[in-house]
């Protein structure tokens, strides 16, 4: 993922980014911190081709989001995990049902699916909660749905947004784990939120903060550009 020179404004307000440019090597977990309202969600959506850059680039899987269609801007999606800061998970439905969903919009057989929600559920620790309708769920239990939802899939690219809010510790504990697990099968994190719960979550990792309209990057001593 690489966003080279990202200028965004909206209409009536001031310059949410005036030069951002980060790289995130692939299989590379990514931190991106900065005070409420700075712009941490417009990144968010930018990396998803949700919203336009007016100035620069940002590219996904070498691929220019400005150039893509509407419909390859759509497959792109459906290849990679997002957790948004509503979670936006099917009320009227179970949870076995709402984590199913990626799977059956990418066509997987239903008897592999189901093997496969069984397996991420287990390692969310809501395998007694499949039959369980969402509505019926705590707030936290309810962004827990979301994360496993959006790593069903083994996406390429799990971009999240304050992931972590508002959950129990206990739940916190479980979503961490999974994209640690994630992560070692290659996915890419590129998550946002409160730079203290980010960073003890996932300790040594690379951080950026948004500053006056730029993502000032902190690397490790070790780190090798990809």
């Amino acid at each position: 993922m690489r966003c080279y020179h990202v200028e965004k404004e909206f209409r009536g307000g001031p310059k949410v980014f005036t030069d951002a440019t980060v790289h995130v090597p692939r299989s590379a977990v990514f931190l991106l911190s900065g005070p409420a309202g700075v712009g941490k969600s417009v990144f968010v959506r930018l990396l998803l081709g949700l919203e336009q850059p007016d100035g620069g680039q940002v590219w996904i899987e070498n691929r220019n989001l400005r150039r893509l269609s509407a419909q390859d801007s759509a497959r792109l999606r459906r290849r990679t995990g997002i957790v948004l800061q509503e979670t936006r998970i099917l009320m009227s439905e179970t949870v076995g049902a709402n984590v199913a969903l990626p799977l059956e919009i990418i066509g997987m057989e239903p008897s592999v699916a189901a093997r496969r929600v069984r397996s991420i559920l287990r390692s969310f620790g809501l395998e007694y909660r499949d039959s369980v309708v969402c509505r019926n769920l705590s707030a936290s239990r309810r962004k827990l749905v979301a994360i496993a939802r959006a790593t069903v899939h083994d996406p390429f690219l799990l971009i999240a947004d304050e992931p972590f809010e508002g959950m129990d510790e206990p739940d916190v504990r479980k979503a961490v784990e999974a994209m640690k697990r994630l992560n070692m099968s290659g996915t890419t994190l590129v998550l946002t939120g409160r730079v203290d719960t980010l960073g003890e979550a996932f300790p040594g990792c690379r951080r950026g903060v948004i500053v006056d309209g730029k993502i000032e990057e902190e690397r490790p001593a070790d780190w090798i550009p990809a």
